[in-house]
């Protein structure tokens, strides 16, 4: 049970880690490697065909796109039987078969690309009244046109024929099985419970569904529970059931190293297929091989939060290959020997230190076991040759906000030894495994409200005309933000703020001056869950009769107060994460400084003269090397141009921007509008990426499960933005324009995945992954990733 102080914060979790609620703690998964044909498996002896079941488990992917990696099945012959699986398009797949007939087909809408984190699979079938469904973390998933049989047919789980987890039987004669870790694998015979049965949301961070232990559970006669606390090969291996049934399978393609700390409650890195030039990565992601490829770490280290972290690695030598440390914000570069904020260790005994490679080291071959340490307390890399001997120290100081590990092999093989149960070296006492536990507590730094979906929240709502309240922001805005979906309407983008005041209106897809409306118009309040609107549209399109509408709300600190930072005087408000700053200042006509209020230069910040009709200068530092001489428009798509008119020719500082003499962002006695932005672990990333235009385009690694994103060509392209809520599964297509007014787009398209740790491009749209080209980005989270908290839900 979690325990509350006074402020109903929880100050020790379920779990007992970090203080907060991690759920129920689970101790070990069992990694499936299809490549073995692994799995578990039982035939009953007795029993009979069941009209009513379910089944709940935790599940971790490995490779994506096989044709049908399998959690469990049951099979009596080719007309009779059940599957649960993810097809080759990933979406999860629940089949019954019944003298011949699929009546119970279920194939989610969503689909299931996230590597990086766990998810929870529930489904449910009852055949006498229909009510069967499948539940990915507790979200009931929209079907593609499900069959969900009420004519009391009987299904083989449950009956006296075979099962098994890991492995189905397709019908056809073919078996296919599953590559990846499972956890937690339970199958009710005879009744059907709820996803609630086997998780909850963390007390802590609620938008989190994390595992409990279940209890007064009736399995059924040939129900069973496997929690895999005992390892392959030892008595009933993996196989042992927990039930109380006694219903023991029997392991296969397993060995006791496939038994793993790897867990839900305690996630651990393995290798990311999710960059474009990955390979070809096997058992459980942790062995990579293929030509000319390379892949990153599922999880990022921060920078700032220092530590010594470690892994090990065994390659088969035959040259081209690569491994150690890279900065999270580099571009796809080779490890041999390109790019910059890198160092690996390489073939031949030498060392890529940023791109410059120099001999390294002596004496390997074949077989032999390399330690890779980064030891960010003190800015330096080490490498252990087989004998555990360091090669030397490497001084490093990282540019980037993060470090993951990356290999690289040519036609060489890599296994990677993450978990330090797997270690054989002794490196540097306090060294670290790269798992959630031992990842910076990021929560404890950002201030005031400690989740990111209290600072920033997007809602939902169709208007009706009438005066009414939208609630569950879980927070009172500072700054709102809205757009009609429906209509290529004016008012379109509208900003309301708490600086300025809920009657004030700017418009980012348009260049008009504030409008003003009166109390009983438009937003008439920003509210403790939200805001109200009211009844009549004058100013903003946001109640419209029967019309969507998109709200992004973002917490600062109200009105804001007085700053005196800069040589001209700012009002600011200031989010508590010390991510985003919401100000005005009055304009002078002559270059100055402004006060943002942030603990650091911002590295984007968006200005609007209220008084005038004038564009929006935006300063972005991911536009060029030298950005302060450079300047997007984000009220239109015009490329990246260079002018001195806007900041001077000045980066920002820790505790002022400059801005020059254009009336957009200066003119002598006008209210000028700001907001400002700067990367913020666990809530905010500003940055940049290169598109490759393919549909397997680039990932971008934020180290926190994004809510928002808005993203701009540094050419010719206008400014998209997507959102978690927008449709709420993967892919997210669902595209607005900051600049245009135009209704939403792309609506059930192939355009990005929102993950557990970033965003996966699946376009080849010049909107966001043309090849060559650069985009900066804003990404804002909705969980954040660290130690001692839950890890996201797998997306």
């Amino acid at each position: 049970m979690a325990v509350f102080d006074e402020h109903q914060n929880v100050i020790m979790g379920a779990a007992g880690a970090g203080g907060f609620d991690l759920g129920d703690p689970i101790a070990n998964s069992v990694r499936f490697n299809d490549d073995d044909s692994a799995h578990t498996a039982k035939t009953f002896s007795t029993g009979s065909a069941q009209t009513t079941f379910c089944a709940s488990a935790w599940v971790k992917r490995g490779n994506l796109g096989l044709f049908a990696p399998a959690i469990m099945g049951s099979y009596k012959d080719n007309n009779n039987l059940c599957m649960v699986y993810f097809n080759s398009s990933n979406n999860l797949v629940v089949i019954c078969k019944s003298a011949g007939a699929f009546s119970t087909n279920m194939t989610t809408s969503t689909v299931f690309r996230d590597t990086h984190g766990w998810y929870h699979v529930y489904f449910q079938v009852d055949s006498t009244t229909g009510d069967s469904s499948v539940w990915v973390n507790n979200v009931e998933q929209p079907l593609q046109g499900p069959t969900k049989n009420n004519t009391s047919d009987t299904y083989t789980f449950g009956e006296n024929v075979q099962h098994w987890v890991g492995r189905i039987n397709n019908g056809a004669g073919s078996n296919y099985y599953f590559d990846g870790e499972i956890a937690e694998c339970h199958l009710v015979i005879g009744s059907t419970l709820s996803p609630e049965s086997f998780g909850r949301y963390s007390a802590s961070h609620p938008n989190v569904w994390v595992p409990i232990t279940p209890s007064g559970i009736t399995y059924g006669s040939n129900g069973f529970h496997l929690d895999f606390a005992v390892a392959p090969g030892t008595g009933n291996g993996a196989g042992t059931d927990v039930s109380g049934n006694g219903n023991h399978f029997t392991d296969s393609g397993l060995t006791a190293d496939d038994q793993l700390s790897d867990t839900p409650t305690d996630n651990l890195t393995t290798l990311s297929p999710l960059s474009p030039n990955a390979g070809t990565l096997s058992n459980g992601n942790k062995v990579h091989s293929g030509g000319s490829s390379w892949a990153r770490s599922t999880l990022a280290i921060p920078v700032a939060g220092g530590g010594i972290w470690y892994f090990e690695t065994v390659t088969t030598f035959t040259g081209g290959f690569a491994f150690g440390f890279i900065g999270s914000d580099n571009a796809e570069t080779d490890p041999t020997g390109g790019g910059t904020d890198i160092v690996t260790y390489v073939d031949n005994n030498r060392k890529n230190v940023d791109g410059t490679v120099s001999s390294y080291g002596s004496g390997f071959s074949s077989g032999h076991r390399i330690g890779c340490e980064l030891d960010l307390d003190n800015n330096e890399v080490r490498f252990y040759n087989n004998a555990g001997t360091s090669l030397g120290t490497i001084s490093k100081t990282w540019t980037s906000p993060a470090v993951q590990f990356v290999v690289r092999t040519n036609t060489d093989t890599i296994v990677c030894d993450f978990d330090d149960a797997d270690w054989s070296h002794t490196p540097t006492a306090g060294a670290l495994a790269l798992r959630q536990a031992n990842l910076p507590n990021v929560v404890t730094d950002l201030g005031g409200a400690d989740l990111p979906n209290e600072h920033f929240n997007t809602v939902l709502w169709q208007g009706n005309a009438t005066i009414r309240s939208i609630t569950g922001v879980g927070f009172q805005p500072d700054l709102l933000w809205i757009k009609d979906r429906d209509n290529a309407s004016n008012f379109s983008n509208s900003i309301t703020d708490a600086v300025r005041g809920v009657t004030k209106h700017i418009y980012t897809d348009s260049t008009r001056a504030e409008l003003t409306s009166t109390g009983s118009q438009d937003i008439t309040s920003f509210d403790s869950d939200g805001f109200s609107l009211a009844a009549v549209n004058t100013n903003i399109v946001h109640n419209g009769s029967g019309v969507n509408h998109v709200g992004w709300n973002f917490l600062a600190n109200g009105a804001g107060a007085g700053n005196s930072d800069g040589t001209i005087s700012s009002t600011v408000s200031v989010s508590p994460t010390g991510a985003w700053s919401i100000g005005t200042f009055t304009g002078t006509g002559a270059a100055g400084t402004v006060g943002h209020g942030l603990p650091g230069a911002p590295e984007c910040f968006i200005i609007k003269n209220t008084g005038a009709a004038e564009s929006w200068p935006v300063y972005h530092n991911g536009i060029a090397s030298d950005a302060e001489t450079d300047v997007l428009f984000l009220n239109n798509s015009s490329a990246a141009s260079d002018s001195a008119v806007y900041w001077n020719d000045t980066a920002p500082a820790s505790s002022v921007f400059t801005v020059s003499t254009d009336n957009s962002v200066n003119a002598s006695g006008a209210t000028m509008f700001f907001i400002a932005f700067r990367s913020v672990p666990g809530i905010c990333k500003v940055g940049s990426h290169i598109g490759n235009g393919s549909a397997d385009g680039p990932y971008i690694d934020c180290g926190f499960a994004p809510a928002f994103i808005m993203s701009k060509s540094v050419g010719v392209g206008s400014w998209i933005m997507l959102d978690r809520a927008r449709p709420g599964y993967n892919p997210t297509g669902n595209y607005l324009y900051a600049d245009l007014t135009n209704a939403e787009a792309g609506v059930g398209g192939e355009y990005i995945d929102m993950l557990s740790s970033g965003i996966k491009i699946r376009t080849t749209g010049a909107g966001i992954n043309s090849s060559s080209v650069k985009y900066i980005d804003l990404i804002i989270a909705e969980s954040a990733i660290g130690g001692g908290i839950p890890f996201p839900n797998a997306r």
